[in-house]
């Protein structure tokens, strides 16, 4: 009797046991963690179709991070800069040119995890997430081979996956690894102070916030002229447009309609360690924005089109190749062409978003 009595003991306690740690397990997966309340869901995009790709002259140097339209340029920053940090490639010319060489001079940077342009005063910006200052180029002195950086401004103390401008004086950044529970950092750059933090998870059921910070990063984007700005995730298809303050006004998920399924195994002072659950679904890589509509560049291959209010528009194939990888993308002013470039085959295209 004894040893019946032991034996359901022992085959409660492994039945607890085993509770506890499938609870454990589910606490500290991702698949349940709500970005925010208002994810509308849909299905399709309204209209597909496959970009009728132009190839341009390859002159850069290697696989560009950050790429952006500017009077008849796309500038680049490098996700492995071995000379250049951040160049420019004259479409006209079809001809590449350096513009910030790799370095700790007065006229060098070490990282550019960010990069715009302020058209009230003229200048291109960048973000040195390893030095945190953002430094200042006039356009007048954009290609000078001596002093080129006026002046570069101190951000607040932090570290940020990337950071975008706002308006002329503020600007946003996202991921702050001091403050994991707000997605979305306001600041400004001259007074270095922060002005506000913005964005709550609204729900992580049990996941660790650090954990679900770094597993639900994403690209960040304004809207010219400051009123809005958008955030695409990597690892969940959906959107979450911002108004200037930081209030959540409208959000998407499809049309896959995945989430971020990871499992965190463990977290360290500066570390997250974490695992795919299943498949490994890719999202947003980067983002383009224009007055009239948000372009996310989705697993590498795809061009998804939003509005402002965040209806889906379109989604364009950016190659028939299967095996082609894109790293990323820009749009022109005008919502006229698409410029990429290919990582597989090392060459920048282009589209005409008119035929497509």
């Amino acid at each position: 009797m004894k040893n019946k009595i032991k034996e359901v003991e022992v085959t409660i306690l492994f039945i607890l046991g085993s509770l506890i740690l499938f609870w454990s397990c589910r606490e500290n997966s991702t698949s349940n963690v709500i970005l925010n309340p208002q994810i509308q869901k849909f299905s399709k995009f309204p209209n597909n179709s496959i970009g009728d790709v132009v190839h341009l002259k390859s002159a850069i140097l290697s696989e560009p991070e950050f790429m952006i339209y500017y009077d008849s340029m796309l500038l680049f920053t490098f996700y492995y800069p071995k000379t250049d940090l951040i160049g420019a490639y004259l479409l006209g010319r079809e001809e590449y040119k350096p513009i910030i060489l790799t370095g700790r001079g007065p006229n060098e940077g070490i990282s550019a995890a960010g990069i715009g342009i302020n058209t009230n005063i003229n200048e291109l910006w960048f973000y040195d997430d390893i030095q945190k200052n953002i430094s200042f180029v006039p356009f007048a002195k954009i290609f000078d081979n001596r002093q080129k950086i006026t002046h570069k401004e101190q951000i607040p103390d932090d570290s940020y996956w990337n950071i975008e401008m706002l308006n002329d004086s503020l600007y946003l950044a996202f991921a702050s690894m001091n403050y994991p529970e707000k997605k979305i950092t306001i600041f400004n750059p001259y007074t270095h102070k922060v002005v506000n933090r913005v964005g709550e998870y609204y729900k992580t059921n049990g996941c660790p916030i650090k954990g679900v910070s770094e597993v639900f990063f994403a690209s960040i984007k304004a809207k010219p002229g400051g009123d809005r700005f958008v955030c695409a995730y990597k690892k969940t298809d959906v959107i979450e447009i911002y108004n200037a303050s930081g209030s959540l006004i409208h959000s998407v998920q499809g049309p896959d309609c995945f989430s971020a399924n990871f499992k965190i195994d463990a977290i360290t002072a500066t570390h997250v360690k974490y695992h795919a659950i299943g498949v490994n679904l890719k999202a947003y890589n980067c983002l383009n924005t224009t007055s009239k509509y948000i372009y996310g560049l989705f697993n590498s291959r795809y061009i998804h089109v939003f509005d402002w209010n965040g209806n889906p528009i379109k989604r364009i194939t950016l190659s028939s190749d299967l095996e082609e990888q894109i790293s990323s993308f820009c749009v022109d002013n005008q919502n006229l062409q698409l410029y990429f470039y290919s990582k597989t085959y090392g060459r920048i295209c282009k589209i005409n978003l008119l035929l497509n």
